[in-house]
């Protein structure tokens, strides 16, 4: 379990990484709403963290011999959390008054535990 969780962190952060980095480079330089450049950076960030998750983080698998109801039920799961994240994101920037990218990383740090929680339960743990 522990050595799971390791990976799991290393997976978010590599999701994470690029999240940011597209939600930046969206938001300064090509001067996109910070709403969409975080529609698009978590959509960007959720494949490349499906696909580790699924090679490498969770070896064992509810749906494993059915790739496309796992898929399925990932991008519902995703959707969940980064309405929240868009949420607490725009809660942050409008009402506090935080910068951008400090409210993306608290977003992001807030729905960590969330989203894996719910992958887990959901999609990774044989009962």
């Amino acid at each position: 379990m522990l050595i799971e969780i390791i990976k799991y962190i290393i997976s978010v952060i590599i999701g994470f990484i690029i999240d940011i980095s597209f939600f930046y480079i969206l938001t300064n330089f090509l001067e996109i709403h910070y709403l969409i450049s975080s529609i698009i950076s978590i959509t960007t960030g959720f494949f490349i963290n499906y696909s580790i998750n699924i090679n490498w983080v969770f070896k064992k698998r509810k749906y494993e011999k059915n790739p496309y109801i796992e898929f399925k039920i990932m991008i519902l799961i995703s959707i969940f959390v980064a309405i929240i994240n868009i949420i607490f994101l725009f809660l942050l920037i409008e009402l506090l008054e935080i910068y951008y990218i400090y409210s993306k990383i608290y977003a992001s740090l807030f729905t960590f535990i969330l989203k894996y929680l719910l992958r887990k339960k959901i999609l990774y743990s044989i009962n």
